[in-house]
């Protein structure tokens, strides 16, 4: 069994598929698009990104074709009841400068990446927790504050005395 795959027409289609929804996008934003467009809009965005579906996930291919056809039926609904010429200038202006600038949020993005370094730090911190170190002569003596025995001589030297006490914080 053979696969003919054309990717070309693969990445045709998903060019089109991501200017038609930035011209979706910019046309619930415009002022003239009918609230009843919008307030589909804001279901569809809304049961995507739910984590409550009609079937669950969980189940092998069910559980996507929901989202599947739930989605893409409410996206032609969207197109079909949003006015053409709205849509029509929307795609315009897609196609001059919405695909051309791409938009640069540094600041949302340096917002992200803290949040998932936090989380990063939290998990390894659950993972592998700081343990004390504790000196063998008493078991209480936490990292810091712990005594540890120094013999000032070198070890070929025969031990004299106890040896003094350096404490370490």
């Amino acid at each position: 069994m053979t696969w003919n795959i054309d990717f070309k027409l693969w990445k045709t289609k998903s060019k089109q598929l991501k200017s038609e929804g930035c011209a979706i996008y910019l046309a619930t934003k415009h002022p003239r698009t009918p609230w009843y467009a919008k307030a589909l809009a804001a279901l569809i965005i809304g049961y995507a990104l739910s984590p409550i579906d009609l079937i669950p996930d969980f189940i092998p291919l069910v559980g996507y074709l929901d989202d599947l056809i739930i989605v893409s039926t409410g996206i032609v609904l969207l197109i079909k009841i949003i006015p053409g010429d709205i849509l029509e200038e929307c795609r315009a202006k897609v196609q001059s400068d919405f695909l051309n600038k791409k938009p640069k949020n540094w600041i949302a993005a340096i917002i992200i990446v803290l949040i998932w370094l936090w989380v990063i730090y939290l998990i390894l911190s659950l993972i592998w927790p700081l343990k004390s170190f504790r000196s063998e002569g008493d078991p209480g003596m936490r990292l810091g504050k712990e005594a540890h025995f120094v013999n000032p001589k070198p070890n070929n030297c025969p031990p004299v005395g106890k040896g003094f006490i350096a404490i370490t914080f």
